[in-house]
């Protein structure tokens, strides 16, 4: 190697892994949050993996599968096991696991270490990088491109986690040396070394195999002249590829697996990106249409895309237009990504906002490079051909931001080419080609475009300091909850949204809950009810998967309560609050009603079951549970209102429908008691510090139709003062509570104009009672109940 070249390497070396180690010892030190502790990660999924191999299976007898709430909810457990065709099959591509486990027995189970020497292999990445591309482009250009791969910091961030994806990096150009070496010089050794690059990506990405293949016939081709030539090109890939691959399959021989079946990945990654619905972009499996697909397939890959493309049989250009959108996600900015959050981390740390280069940037160099290319395409034949079958690899299932870092070398090198033309025509004062670069370049940048950021200051603590709740770091997440709230009172989010109060009172009782289980000897039943309790109030003030991690660790909790202690109290009810916000009200009765054979009077089951069959029209055996729960002096205003306006109806035939178990008969129609509840339920909704929108109108709408069939003009006036509450709490003017829709209720503003018209009515002697919003009736003017 040249003076000048070992230079530029350790330069490109050490600024690459200075950075590197400095944000791994930035994330554990101020995050101090390891990822892989987070069950429904990849990441946990290899941690497990390699620490079982560390321990001394290295054949993975005991093979880890991840089993996410999205697998779940596909299929039971053993059916995924009958579609792996065995229990013992890999579950990825194995090289990754079985080197983090060689980091294991080297350094220990310490991520933090093991973050260092992925950041080794980083750098050394950035550095072959930089010899790649001085042997396709220029030294400038491996220069630049060795730099922008060093300050990438949505390359660099994933040091600090256990995934294969930056590793592969690191395995793209290995094997793009490997493969242009053997074009460029085509010695024997050389095409055995590059068999053996393709077996080393095989055994590190399930791709691997189509790769190798793509690669064998693309050889043959090339030397079709010679076929002699060709057959022996062949024959060496495939020996080299076989060399490597060797031990995977002596391995699935022993323990009677498929020999060359080397991951479990493939038929339910194509269905959710490809789908009819999807947008191919970050995971959202479609559930239902999931499972019917492999259920049909039988988890055959071929029978599994044959189905999905059938989706888009009534519209096949929504197929094309799909794949557009994940050309476009994969060469755009930050996507919603996978397993780790990028946008996330990079608030909390410093050192990744060192790394300026970003994919915006790279993404749109890269395709000018693309074009720029061309005219040495002989030359650059090898990156151009990995480029494009890479691509093609993550563009056919689904695009992550870190399923395209195994491109990201290349990426480098083609946006490397870009700036080292500019410069070169910057340097000969070729200004007119250069002003014409300039507008492909902005349409493409234009076009590249950056996803804005999700995080705040006031999301940003309280996004750590759920994952650090559900990795069971209590101190760490109160760390996080101080600072949550800290920022929400400085700058008083409460004038903003009317909502913060519940949510930091359900935050507050979530900690309660968790300390209380502190408090508790580990894994008896009470200890798992107040963990289940913790879970179930954050899983209120989250949203999409982190409401759905929740709810699954709430449930889990709860489960294992009921199993050490089936009488306990408490833990039907949080199983049927779950249910209830899953949308799954038949379960969540069932639920409840199982609290209440238990403890009959549980106010909380009494007033959730009421709740549910009342929104069903159920509203005699609602009424039962309803009275049940006033009997028993709860003063609920929602289910006060809700009982009066079954009362209220004439109409219903609810007359000696008993509460069970010892509870009182119903009588039939009492107009003075409707009257009475519907009074009470105004009175308390108006007293409560947040007023409940749904009893104020429920009550509102009892007053209304009692005065108009009997008359007692003043309670026209009480409904009016409660409809305006109401509307004035619509409005943001005063608090809200959760109760609340988030848009209007189109009924409101109708009724306070059939209140008004009523009142003004020249035959009324009555006008609003002060207190609600009206004006002090006039002397000797009619009292309630006088008419």
């Amino acid at each position: 190697m040249r003076k000048p070249t070992f230079i530029a390497c350790a330069v490109v070396f050490v600024v690459a892994l200075v950075l590197r180690v400095l944000y791994v010892h930035e994330h554990y030190s101020v995050l101090q949050l390891d990822i892989s502790q987070l069950k429904q990660t990849d990441n946990h999924t290899f941690a497990e993996w390699a620490k079982d191999i560390a321990a001394g299976d290295i054949l993975c007898r005991n093979q880890v599968h991840a089993f996410h709430i999205w697998t779940e909810k596909v299929a039971p457990e053993d059916l995924w096991t009958e579609w792996y065709g065995s229990e013992k099959a890999f579950h990825q591509s194995p090289f990754y696991p079985y080197f983090i486990a060689a980091v294991y027995k080297l350094v220990g189970c310490d991520h933090e270490r093991v973050g260092y020497v992925q950041a080794l292999f980083g750098a050394l990445t950035c550095v072959l990088t930089l010899i790649l591309v001085k042997r396709t482009v220029s030294f400038r250009a491996g220069v630049i491109a060795g730099l922008l791969l060093a300050l990438y910091a949505g390359y660099y961030i994933y040091d600090a986690m256990v995934l294969r994806d930056g590793f592969m990096a690191f395995v793209t150009v290995v094997l793009a040396l490997a493969l242009e070496r053997a074009v460029t010089r085509g010695r024997a050794r050389d095409w055995l070394l590059a068999g053996a690059a393709l077996g080393f990506f095989h055994v590190a990405k399930e791709t691997g195999l189509a790769l190798l293949v793509l690669t064998v016939l693309l050889a043959l081709w090339r030397l079709r002249a010679r076929p002699a030539a060709a057959l022996r090109v062949a024959a060496l890939l495939l020996v080299g590829w076989f060399v490597v691959l060797s031990p995977a399959v002596l391995r699935n021989a022993l323990l009677e697996v498929p020999l060359l079946q080397l991951s479990t990945r493939g038929p339910e990654v194509f269905v959710g990106g490809n789908a009819m619905g999807q947008d191919g972009v970050s995971w959202n499996p479609p559930i239902d249409v999931m499972r019917e697909i492999l259920r049909k397939s039988e988890f055959s890959l071929l029978k599994s895309v044959y189905y999905t493309l059938g989706t888009h049989a009534a519209a096949p250009l929504g197929f094309i237009g799909l794949l557009w959108d994940k050309i476009a996600a994969f060469f755009n900015g930050y996507e919603p990504p996978n397993n780790i959050n990028f946008d996330l981390h990079r608030t909390h740390l410093a050192t990744l906002r060192w790394g300026f280069v970003s994919m915006r940037f790279l993404g749109a160099a890269a395709i000018l490079g693309l074009l720029l290319g061309l005219q040495r395409r002989r030359k650059l034949a090898v990156p151009y051909l990995l480029f494009l079958v890479l691509t093609a690899s993550v563009v056919a299932l689904y695009v992550v931001d870190r399923f395209r870092l195994q491109v990201v070398p290349l990426l480098a090198l083609f946006a490397a080419l870009s700036v080292d033309w500019a410069l070169a025509a910057l340097g000969r004062k070729r200004w007119l080609q250069l002003a014409v670069a300039v507008v492909p370049f902005w349409i493409l940048w234009s076009w590249c475009e950056d996803t804005q950021s999700f995080y705040s200051d006031s999301t940003k603590n309280f996004a750590v300091m759920l994952k650090h709740v559900k990795i069971g770091n209590l101190e760490q997440a109160k760390r996080y909850r101080d600072l949550h709230l800290e920022i929400i009172h400085k700058y008083d989010y409460h004038k903003y949204d009317p909502s913060v109060g519940w949510k930091l009172k359900d935050i507050e009782d979530s900690f309660a809950a968790f300390e209380a289980a502190e408090k508790l000897p580990r894994d008896g039943a009470e200890w798992h009810l107040q963990r289940g309790r913790g879970f179930m109030y954050l899983n209120r003030v989250t949203k999409r998967q982190e409401s759905e991690e929740m709810s699954d660790l709430a449930l889990e909790e709860y489960r294992a309560a009921l199993e050490i202690d089936p009488n306990i109290r408490g833990a039907q009810n949080g199983m049927g609050e779950l249910m209830e916000r899953m949308d799954k009200t038949y379960r969540a009765l069932s639920h409840y009603g199982e609290e209440l054979q238990l403890h009959p009077l549980e106010p909380f089951a009494l007033r959730a079951a009421a709740r549910i069959l009342y929104d069903q029209e159920k509203l005699v055996p609602a009424l039962c549970y309803l009275e049940r729960l006033i009997l028993l002096g709860e003063r609920d205003p929602l289910a006060l209102a809700r009982s009066a306006s079954i009362l209220i109806d004439p109409d219903l035939p609810y007359t000696d429908v008993t509460v069970p178990p010892d509870g009182p008969t119903i009588a039939s129609y009492n107009p003075k008691v409707a009257v009475e509840r519907a009074r009470k339920a105004a009175e308390l909704a108006l007293q409560s510090a947040e007023p409940d929108c749904a009893a104020l109108k429920l009550a509102a709408r009892v007053l209304y139709q009692k005065a108009v069939l009997h008359g007692p003009l003043d309670l026209i006036g009480e409904g009016l003062g409660l409809l305006e509450t109401v509307l004035r709490i619509e409005r943001g003017e005063i608090g809200a509570p959760r109760e609340i829709a988030l848009e209007p209720d189109p009924d409101i503003p109708k009724l306070i104009e059939a209140f008004r018209k009523y009142l003004e009515r020249p035959s009324n002697p009555v006008q609003r009672p002060a207190g609600r919003g009206g004006k002090e009736k006039p002397p000797g003017a009619q009292d309630p109940g006088d008419g």
